[in-house]
């Protein structure tokens, strides 16, 4: 399973040696739904994240502009407008700032 977005810990970057897979799982996923996506593929994946040691995932839904932050499997809040935070690692990001 490959996010389309992954957030990691901050690490060195060796441009020369670039990893093409990672050996540990990342701190948060990030899934953005196309047309052809249904949700319960999505949320099914995510689930599957959260059993592989992710801590947060994120759905994107950039036709409607929103996005859904899960903090674990059941648990998910989604934010249309204005500030979207992430409480398990404590981000915090201005939704314009994402679908510009």
């Amino acid at each position: 399973m490959v996010p389309d977005v992954a957030i990691y810990p901050l690490m060195e970057f060796d441009s020369l040696h670039d990893e093409t897979k990672m050996d540990e799982m990342p701190l948060a996923a990030i899934e953005i739904i196309s047309p052809s996506q249904g949700d319960q593929e999505l949320v099914d994946k995510i689930a599957r994240y959260f059993d592989f040691g992710v801590k947060s995932c994120w759905l994107v839904q950039p036709t409607f502009r929103i996005v859904t932050v899960f903090s674990d499997k059941t648990t998910f809040k989604t934010f249309i407008d204005g500030e979207l935070h992430d409480p398990v690692l404590d981000i915090k990001i201005d939704l314009k700032r994402i679908f510009c």
